[in-house]
């Protein structure tokens, strides 16, 4: 592998030689500092991943991600092995089938697929129970992660101390904060140069979306564009989003104001016309 940097660290004792099962509570979902942690991972070795939540990394940001480290990205992407199940019941099968693989385990959104509200509670604490109690004995010859978000529900209160209780090492992190120890610039607000770089990324994919619409529309993307430049700082501070939607964010909230104004002044010419049309009322008496 041609590289470009020694090989990148990795915070709180996480370690892809070590025999153990960490567990990381996160405070939203972290998606920037997963992204870069997969990337540093992969350059490290081939690992596992299932993916208990909807989300995964973009491809273009793991990319950019690896490039920090590595010239042989496509070598370094093929280090990742990603599984993402539907139901819990399939989590539960890919957990057990794990203890057939050597390489590191990192699981993602723990809990997500146990939030199952058609699915008796008390069924589904017993199944993360036996979640756990196949990952006590893969943990024995393989390290694990296990990443789970904290919501405010009655379920995460009765689940999370389930998961808890099978780890070495259980790590809370405040929002963005994974990043930040990644990337300890990221903690003093992130540089404006990455700023506008991932702004004019998302532009030319919303230009993209652009060139298949009906070309009378097409001034209107091209101005959803520049407000996604217009707005690149907090786009990119926005790491409890994926950079897409925090992107159709600030589109919306323009757009919002924009509607807002014009229906201010519609009020205040309709406010006028009313006053001139009593005075000419008044003038024809």
């Amino acid at each position: 592998m041609n590289t470009l940097l020694p090989a990148p660290a990795l915070p709180f004792e996480l370690s892809v030689e070590s025999n153990k099962l960490l567990v990381i509570i996160t405070e939203g979902r972290q998606r920037t500092g997963l992204t870069e942690l997969i990337a540093r991972l992969a350059f490290r070795g081939p690992f596992h991943i299932i993916a208990g939540g909807q989300w995964v990394p973009d491809q273009d940001d793991l990319h950019t991600a690896m490039r920090h480290f590595t010239t042989d990205v496509e070598s370094t992407r093929r280090n990742i092995s990603l599984t993402r199940p539907d139901t819990y019941l399939q989590f539960l099968d890919l957990v057990a089938e794990s203890d057939k693989r050597t390489e590191p385990l990192l699981i993602l959104d723990f809990l997500n697929l146990f939030y199952d509200k058609d699915v008796d509670i008390s069924r589904r604490k017993r199944m993360v129970e036996k979640c756990c109690e196949h990952l006590q004995k893969i943990k024995l010859i393989r390290p694990v992660t296990i990443f789970m978000r904290e919501v405010p529900q009655e379920d995460y209160e009765l689940f999370h101390p389930v998961v808890v209780s099978i780890a070495e090492d259980a790590v809370h992190l405040e929002r963005g904060s994974l990043l930040q120890a990644l990337l300890p610039e990221a903690g003093m607000g992130k540089n404006l140069k990455s700023a506008r770089g991932l702004a004019e990324k998302l532009r030319g994919k919303i230009h993209f979306m652009g060139t298949m619409i009906d070309p009378a529309d097409r001034a209107v993307i091209k101005q959803f564009g520049e407000w996604v430049m217009d707005h690149s700082v907090e786009i990119h501070r926005s790491t409890e989003l994926a950079p897409m939607e925090a992107a159709l964010t600030m589109i919306v909230l323009e757009e919002h104001r924009r509607i807002t104004k014009l229906s201010n002044e519609l009020h205040n010419f309709m406010d006028e016309m009313d006053k001139r049309l009593d005075e000419l009322m008044k003038v024809s008496k």
